[in-house]
């Protein structure tokens, strides 16, 4: 796990940090399927990220519904629950979901959300209809952790019964995927403000140049036309 996480620490870059996750926790797990989902604002989502052993299908790319994802399960993933399915046909798993993830050959899952802290400079959102009159503080609302995505293992091959370090593997590594993308965030913010305020300087210093080469250039209207009228005295 430290090692992985070091991997995940190297680079600032997004895609080389969420490529090396999936393909080193299938490594480490010898799952036939990691893959890492990512929400969109209006509840859409689809998996950004994947490591898949053949023959087995491919997830990448496939955006899905707000309903695969249904609104308790949403809130469940977001205060941190982890959801560990050893037999997709055994155990207590909606009809609708079974039949969803059997079509990708999935009989076994491990699902660990990937959560962020609220940006402190977001500022507090406009409490919602319904928390002025509960008392609940907005503050604390805008403040909220968010469900930035999943971590999923599939296996495909078999049912698998998830051992308890691997389920902690998959909850670390979580953590410092999400630390992860909030740096690799900050580090383009910040390299967008850099380029931003170098192309300031570059207008500025253009707008300076062109103002002070029409003062040169009235200067030296004035001086033509002030030896002009010495002449004619």
């Amino acid at each position: 796990m430290v090692q992985i996480a070091q991997q995940i620490r190297q680079s600032l870059d997004i895609d080389d940090v969420l490529t090396t996750t999936v393909a080193e926790v299938q490594r480490f797990l010898q799952a036939d399927r990691v893959l890492i989902y990512h929400f969109e604002p209006n509840g859409t989502g689809q998996a950004i990220y994947e490591t898949v052993l053949p023959p087995y299908p491919k997830i990448l790319n496939q955006r899905f519904d707000e309903e695969v994802f249904p609104t308790a399960y949403h809130q469940a993933y977001a205060l941190g629950k982890v959801r560990q399915i050893a037999d997709i046909e055994q155990a207590d798993v909606e009809p609708c979901l079974a039949a969803f993830v059997k079509q990708f050959g999935v009989k076994a899952k491990l699902v660990v959300p990937i959560i962020q802290n609220a940006h402190e400079d977001e500022g507090p959102e406009a409490p919602k209809e319904g928390f002025r009159q509960s008392g609940v503080n907005s503050d604390a609302i805008a403040q909220a952790p968010v469900l930035w995505g999943l971590l999923i293992a599939h296996q495909c091959d078999r049912t698998r019964d998830w051992k308890d370090w691997e389920v902690e593997l998959m909850k670390q590594l979580s953590t410092q995927v999400a630390i992860a993308i909030q740096q690799s965030e900050l580090y383009n913010q910040r390299q967008q403000l850099n380029t931003q305020l170098e192309q300031r300087v570059v207008q500025r210093t253009t707008e300076l140049a062109t103002t002070n080469a029409a003062l040169e250039e009235e200067v030296r209207e004035r001086q033509h036309t002030e030896r002009i009228l010495r002449q004619k005295k």
